[in-house]
């Protein structure tokens, strides 16, 4: 994603925020997200690679730990943390004695920030896949993103994205995950998007993960386990991805396809099994005459009682 992309895809979501108004403060807004997700992406190298290293921000701080999670945050719940607990932290170290160097740079940069935006929507799920986007390298950088059904189907900024991901990427998979895989947090249904950076994509592959026989859902008791990927390790077909099949679990659907559909990548299974419930006027006459067959064996064993009784 070009740059130019991807700063217009961020002014879409800002512009439906009632507290951005303006070029200006666009501006002043993508810089600290931006630089909180960057300066995120160093302090993973850093932690490996300067011996010693010390992150300068807390933990619940560091943009991996409060924006990075779809299902995170949001709403008046992360205004809240924004505004109260996460721009005072922040500010507080360009002037706090003892904070390292690297500190100092993350204090200078929001001592004259301001959060505008108002709302707090799921947006910023949007905003983590554009950046995803914009930073793998052409041709080498790959991607597996886990995102809510919402972006398969939703309109709008999604749209944009995902006309980008299918021209500019190669979006070779996607799985679909069944319902309470994060439960007990959410329910939603969730994917896992694979992409590689250079593009444009010819046909997207669709994996429907079923649950484990005897499962209806996930819960804190029965999650879901690594070893139930082994079913997608067995028909993935390698690096390459050579020898895929279709199966009652794995489809594929022609980027043309997805296009016509106005980038709606919520695919259905088509080998899922429909259940034939029959004809509604046919079953509503057998569940009377059921209901009075019923209402008969009821008076019937009522008259045998009041007999056996004498009448009493």
């Amino acid at each position: 994603m070009s740059i130019v992309t991807l700063v217009k895809t961020i002014q879409d979501i800002m512009r439906k925020d009632v507290g951005v108004d303006g070029d200006a403060q666009h501006i002043s807004q993508m810089v600290w997200l931006l630089f909180l997700k960057i300066f995120d992406d160093k302090e993973q190298e850093w932690q490996l690679t300067v011996k010693g290293y010390k992150p300068p921000l807390q933990s619940r701080f560091r943009w991996s730990n409060w924006a990075k999670d779809p299902e995170g945050m949001t709403g008046e719940e992360l205004i809240d943390f924004v505004n109260n607990d996460l721009f005072p932290a922040l500010k507080k170290l360009a002037t706090t004695a003892g904070v390292s160097l690297h500190g100092k740079v993350v204090g200078s940069v929001f001592e004259d920030a301001y959060n505008y935006m108002k709302s707090g929507t799921r947006e910023t799920a949007d905003l983590f896949m554009a950046l995803i986007m914009h930073l793998l390298k052409h041709d080498t950088g790959r991607a597996a993103v886990v995102l809510p059904d919402g972006f398969l189907f939703g309109e709008g900024v999604k749209t944009t994205l995902k006309r980008e991901l299918l021209e500019a990427f190669n979006l070779h998979t996607i799985v679909r995950l069944p319902k309470g895989v994060f439960s007990p947090y959410t329910s939603i249904a969730t994917n896992i998007l694979f992409f590689e950076k250079g593009g444009p994509t010819k046909q997207v592959w669709f994996f429907e993960h079923p649950y484990p026989e005897g499962y209806k859902s996930y819960s804190r008791s029965k999650p879901l386990t690594i070893a139930e990927f082994d079913l997608e390790k067995a028909w993935w077909g390698g690096a390459g991805r050579k020898s895929r099949k279709t199966t009652r679990h794995a489809w594929k659907e022609p980027a043309q396809k997805l296009v016509a559909r106005n980038y709606n990548l919520d695919c259905k299974n088509p080998h899922e099994v429909k259940v034939d419930n029959g004809d509604p006027e046919k079953l509503m006459r057998e569940y009377q005459e059921i209901t009075r067959q019923l209402q008969a064996a009821q008076a019937a064993l009522k008259k045998e009682l009041m007999a056996a009784l004498g009448g009493r």
